[in-house]
């Protein structure tokens, strides 16, 4: 279950746009967090060390460990000649070195996240034109 919040936890006015930082919640907040567009992956494992590293300092909680979804528009192809060389193996290998963080539940490319609004949609449209 997701934590949400109201704009008066996040620091938001509600009579104008203003962010206080200071009451800003910290990633470790949610249950949950989808990363778009992540390129190589890299801002992935280095969001999840970070994570890591807090539940080892205190910071954060250690019962309600977060589970992190990232995704790239491109194919596994296109990740692969962008940013290694276009070797699939290395590509493999950094991929499957995501999955030693218990944190990082699912890798998704190819998924274009302007879709992403008009899932339940597409599929209820589905349904009733049956």
């Amino acid at each position: 279950m997701s934590k949400h919040c109201s704009k008066s936890e996040w620091g938001i006015r509600s009579n104008d746009a203003e962010v206080d930082a200071q009451v800003l919640p910290s990633y470790s907040a949610f249950q949950s967090v989808l990363l778009l567009g992540e390129a190589d992956f890299s801002f992935t494992k280095a969001f999840a060390q970070e994570q890591i590293a807090g539940i080892r300092e205190g910071t954060g909680n250690e019962d309600e460990v977060m589970k992190i979804v990232a995704s790239e528009y491109g194919s596994g192809i296109e990740i692969a000649n962008r940013y290694f060389d276009a070797n699939q193996q290395r590509l493999s290998e950094h991929l499957n070195s995501l999955f030693h963080f218990q944190l990082i539940k699912e890798v998704i490319s190819g998924l274009n996240a302007r879709n992403l609004g008009n899932y339940n949609e597409r599929r209820t449209r589905k349904k009733t034109s049956r």
